[in-house]
């Protein structure tokens, strides 16, 4: 079973919360359109998942074993509801850590998709376009504490 903590925000480089906060304290803000991060931790109490929410942005970042990030998602909010406008999937170096390689899926709800696969090492970027069925991009917005919606990987 997963628990959630609220923060001001993550700081990914001690891969810790910044102001931990209560929930009640993160509702104000959520009432009040304010910006706060949400800790989704797995029942060992380990963090899986960070919801950055500001403004019109809900940021849901996938995080691996050692807390990096390996997957994210930025939704945004379109007429009332949240639409996935971009995906980001990073591979690290299994030795260093590193960051080697990362895709970025850009989606607008017209069903243009943009594609970038840069590459680290060989500092080589791809790039493409297409059109998609993107009804699958949209869900309702997200009643305080309820994220699974948007946590849902492989989408």
């Amino acid at each position: 079973m997963s628990t959630q903590e609220y923060c001001k925000r993550w700081f990914m480089a001690k891969q810790r919360p910044i102001d931990v906060m209560t929930a009640e304290d993160a509702l104000k803000l959520h009432q009040s359109d304010e910006a706060y991060t949400v800790v989704i931790k797995d029942s060992e109490g380990s963090p899986r998942n960070l919801v950055d929410i500001a403004n019109d942005t809900y940021l849901v970042s996938f995080l691996d074993d050692l807390k990096r990030v390996y997957l994210a998602y930025q939704f945004n909010v379109v007429e009332g509801k949240l639409f996935l406008a971009f995906a980001t999937y990073h591979e690290h170096d299994a030795e260093t850590g590193k960051e080697i390689e990362k895709s970025v899926y850009a989606f607008k709800p017209d069903g243009s998709l943009y594609i970038e696969k840069r590459d680290y090492i060989t500092s080589e970027v791809a790039t493409a376009n297409n059109s998609i069925d993107v009804s699958g991009n949209w869900e309702s917005l997200p009643k305080f504490g309820c994220y699974e919606s948007i946590t849902k990987e492989n989408r």
